[in-house]
C-alpha cells in the first residue's frame, strides 16, 4: 500500500494536472479500503474484533501486537465472526 501511495503521489505531482491528483487520490482511498478490510478478516479468522486495528495507532507496541496476531493459526472452528475459512 505505501509503495502504491508513493508512485501516485509521485505521479500527481509531476503532472500537476487536478485530474491526475484527484485519479491518485481516488486509488489510494480504494487501497486504503481493502487493506483495511483484509486486516479486519484476518483478525476476525482468529477470533478478534476489527477494533485491535486500531493498536496500529501505537508506535511499534501497536505494529509488534498485530504483527504477532497475523501470524497466530486462525479459529479451527466457527468463532463469533462465522465459520472456520477452509
Amino acid at each position: 500500500m505505501i509503495l502504491v501511495r508513493i508512485t501516485l503521489e509521485a505521479v500527481a505531482s509531476a503532472s500537476g494536472s487536478p485530474l491526475v491528483v484527484l485519479v491518485a487520490g481516488i486509488i489510494s482511498l480504494a487501497t486504503f479500503v481493502i487493506t483495511v478490510s483484509a486486516w479486519v478478516r484476518r483478525l476476525h479468522d482468529s477470533g478478534k474484533s476489527g477494533k485491535h486495528l486500531f493498536w496500529v495507532l501505537v508506535p511499534l507496541v501497536g505494529w509488534v501486537y498485530l504483527l504477532v496476531l497475523a501470524s497466530r493459526r486462525g479459529d479451527s472452528a466457527a468463532n463469533a465472526y462465522g465459520p472456520a475459512p477452509f
